[in-house]
């Protein structure tokens, strides 16, 4: 046995070494090792139609079209009835209308030089790393061919074609609903596409149209700022005597059932007019798609309705068309990230606060109505956060066009799990078993990688459940924390090779890894350093608005500033964001490193100190 072993490791580290420089190849190796599947296309699909197995693949891949081309419409057919339009939500058309800059060579050669090489040939079997090495050759063409399409209209029809790769997900292997759509589309279409939503989003930025509170797809936004939005209502509200409620919805292909009319109409509506609307309307039109399974390939067909999947513009797109969702019911607060919605209300009273609430959420039901979108009542859920002096027992009976709304202990919003007590104890066992899984496979590979393989492998296996989310539960309660404490304990000395009754403690600064407090007031003071340079959403920017930095009365220097700390008068308060992020930046980050004015040079010095000073 310790021969064979001895044979492997031998094996493996001479594999890693030869190559060191091919990411692909060893990323593939260590899936072997760790014995992780990978989704990758399958050669073969066989489906079962009414009992019938269908292996014939060609069979196959035309099934696979016909379901992905028509599963949109299925959803729409089924929607309830309302007497609202979608045009009763569009009541202020913008005045002002986008104009295009012309493409400027220089744009189009930088663009096409910073494609991926690693990615995949289009559908056309063209690959990027072609295209990135042609780039001055073709820049002058292709600048031309841009311009004029802008100029006329036009997207040209050979840019709107799709290959579908179907991935499977889960569950059964022979019905086409367990397999994800990944589409190919041209890579001169993709770059083309950026060129639009460059102008389109400076255009929307100016006329500030998009809605404040979505967090999806926009640069300087993400899934972070939504929950802490979200807890920072949740806190307000405990804090104000009032029982705060939060519903998530969930949405049935939402992208795919954009209805195209609908949004070149909402396009208008936003300033998006003239030839830049007959652009978008032809880039829509007439887009067709075919499905390959292995070898086999199925006949194309047309797109009806839905934002094209694998695109630049699609998410854009769908954030538009969704855009005026929260003015369907203007007494509840709306967070958004894309689809994914939330959607809050708080009262003193539990009765006021159901009533209100099945009141608005008929009134989202009839807005998703009009604009042709599916709700997935069933996947919908709810959580009522409870004061400590309120009765626990006591239900709330939420429903949407007759069907209930489930009411639970937590719920799984944006990747994090939130609970009604904002304790986060949910969250943190859901890390701490993605640790114990990442322990043992780090424990597995150290013997047959460098260090700094094992080291990669940490920051991929470990690292983003450490960090993702902490700006929330980073603040739970220390019980929670040591759990976490005790799993990278064991990390780092699996690291290190060391044994289990071996310390940890001087094993982090050697590894360059911050324990967990030390990691939580990184980020919490990267976030903090980001709000104080106004590098933040403006819903993020509001919470600190009454707490700006201010200059010290013994340090008169605004480089020495510090910022107010807000009154908390229930310990939910002490634990949020805002909260904790004042008493690190006032308390904790030395003077020196507060005044540092770039992100990276800031990060590196926070880091250093931090890791220099474990034991506070």
């Amino acid at each position: 046995c310790t021969l064979i072993r001895n044979s492997k490791i031998k094996f493996y580290k001479n594999y890693f070494q030869k190559h060191a420089q091919e990411s692909k190849k060893i990323w593939s190796k260590i899936n072997e090792i760790i014995h992780q599947k990978i989704k990758n296309p399958i050669n073969e699909i066989f489906l079962n139609e009414n009992g019938q197995i269908i292996t014939d693949q060609k069979q196959v891949a035309n099934r696979f079209n016909n379901f992905y081309v028509n599963v949109a419409q299925k959803l729409v057919d089924k929607l309830g009835k309302t007497n609202n339009k979608y045009q009763d939500y569009l009541k202020n058309p913008n005045k002002h209308s986008i104009f295009l800059n012309e493409i400027e060579p220089d744009e189009v050669y930088n663009l096409l030089l910073k494609l991926d090489v690693t990615k995949a040939c289009d559908i056309y079997g063209i690959s990027p790393k072609l295209i990135s090495i042609a780039a001055e050759s073709l820049t002058p063409n292709l600048t031309l061919i841009f311009n004029k399409s802008f100029k006329l209209g036009q997207f040209p029809d050979k840019m709107k074609m799709a290959k579908i790769i179907p991935i499977h997900k889960a569950d059964s292997k022979m019905e086409e609903s367990n397999y994800r759509p990944i589409s190919l589309l041209p890579i001169i279409s993709k770059i083309f596409e950026k060129l639009m939503h460059s102008r389109i989003m400076s255009f929307l930025k100016t006329e500030n149209i998009l809605f404040k509170k979505q967090f999806g797809f926009q640069k300087g936004k993400s899934t972070e700022h939504a929950i802490i939005d979200i807890q920072a209502k949740v806190v307000d509200a405990l804090q104000g005597g009032e029982i705060p409620c939060c519903v998530f919805l969930d949405f049935a292909k939402a992208f795919d059932t954009v209805n195209h009319s609908i949004l070149i109409n909402k396009l208008n509506y936003y300033g998006i007019r003239g030839e830049s609307l007959n652009w978008f309307q032809s880039y829509l039109n007439e887009r067709k798609q075919c499905v390959q399974v292995g070898n086999s390939v199925s006949s194309f067909q047309t797109i009806q309705c839905g934002v094209p999947q694998g695109s630049v513009l699609g998410p854009l797109l769908f954030l538009l068309y969704i855009n005026d969702i929260a003015i369907s019911a203007p007494q509840l607060h709306f967070h958004l990230f894309a689809d994914d919605t939330s959607i809050f209300y708080s009262h003193k009273k539990i009765s006021q606060l159901q009533s209100v609430l099945n009141k608005e959420l008929q009134n989202v039901s009839n807005w998703l109505i009009a604009n042709k979108l599916s709700l997935n009542v069933s996947k919908s859920n709810v959580i009522l956060f409870r004061p400590k002096n309120a009765n626990r027992n006591k239900m709330i009976d939420l429903q949407i066009n007759n069907e209930p709304l489930e009411e639970k202990v937590y719920a799984k919003y944006l990747g994090v799990y939130i609970d009604q007590k904002l304790t986060w104890e949910t969250q943190i066992e859901h890390i701490n078993e993605r640790l114990i899984k990442g322990n043992a496979i780090l424990a597995k590979m150290r013997h047959y990688v460098s260090r700094k393989t094992v080291l990669n492998l940490y920051n991929s296996f470990i690292q983003p459940h450490l960090d993702y989310g902490a700006l929330v539960w980073g603040q739970c309660a220390k019980t929670h924390i040591e759990k976490i404490e005790a799993s990278q304990d064991k990390t780092i000395r699996i690291l290190n090779f060391k044994k289990k009754d071996d310390s940890a403690k001087q094993l982090y600064p050697i590894s360059k890894i911050l324990p967990i407090k030390q990691n939580t007031k990184f980020i919490l003071g990267k976030f903090i350093w980001r709000t104080v340079h106004s590098f933040q959403p403006t819903s993020i920017l509001e919470l600190f608005e009454t707490h700006n930095a201010v200059p010290s009365d013994r340090e008169p220097d605004k480089e020495f500033f510090k910022m107010r700390l807000p009154n908390q008068r229930i310990g939910h308060g002490i634990n949020f964001v805002v909260f904790a992020g004042i008493k690190l930046w006032n308390q904790m980050i030395p003077n020196e490193i507060k005044k540092v004015c770039t992100a990276n040079l800031f990060k590196k010095q926070l880091k250093d100190y931090l890791l220099n000073n474990i034991d506070d």
